[in-house]
């Protein structure tokens, strides 16, 4: 029987024991949703959210001292929408596409001269939504987040812990905080 790092050698080209070019006896792909075997995480492989910043921007919030999150999230949050997202934003529909993408950027706040400008990035995170198959335990939802927004600097270690904890509460809305005017 074939486990997942097996399967996972099989598409970086690295197993001998499997052999490219149609199913191998052994391994009994029938069940299995395709996708799974092309997922990037298998292959350590990250989806990153290019260009978001040309995305539909759904808010921005200033968390400052005093806020219970500061010390986690403490700075300017401006929140971005893929179309798929934004769509069904705008629909206010109660469960997003597969595909739907939001990302949460943020950024230190500069205070100077009574203005308030950003400053060096924190975090870029994001949440990618799933069918019904993968991250079950995260109601569908792929969560990563990047350290000064870094794609090499993974900071998200279980998802279910870091991320979804907090995003549980909001099961009415799909998982998500953000949406229009709120």
């Amino acid at each position: 029987m074939y486990n997942l790092v097996n399967i996972t050698n099989y598409f970086r080209g690295q197993s001998p024991n499997i052999k490219r070019g149609g199913y191998n006896e052994g391994f009994n792909f029938k069940g299995y949703d395709e996708r799974i075997l092309f997922y990037p995480h298998l292959l350590n492989k990250t989806y990153y959210p290019e260009n978001y910043r040309n995305w539909f921007h759904v808010k921005t919030l200033i968390l400052e001292e005093g806020h219970p999150l500061f010390e986690a999230f403490g700075g300017i949050h401006h929140v971005y929408a893929n179309e798929k997202a934004y769509k069904a934003l705008l629909n206010n529909e109660k469960v997003f596409p597969e595909g739907s993408v939001f990302v949460f950027d943020l950024l230190e706040v500069v205070k100077e001269n009574n203005s308030v400008a950003e400053g060096k990035r924190k975090v870029l995170a994001y949440m990618k939504k799933h069918g019904k198959k993968l991250f079950a335990e995260t109601g569908n939802w792929e969560f990563a987040a990047f350290a000064e927004g870094d794609p090499s600097k993974q900071i998200v270690k279980d998802a279910k812990r870091e991320c979804f904890s907090c995003h549980a509460s909001q099961k009415e809305k799909d998982y998500i905080f953000s949406g229009w005017g709120k």
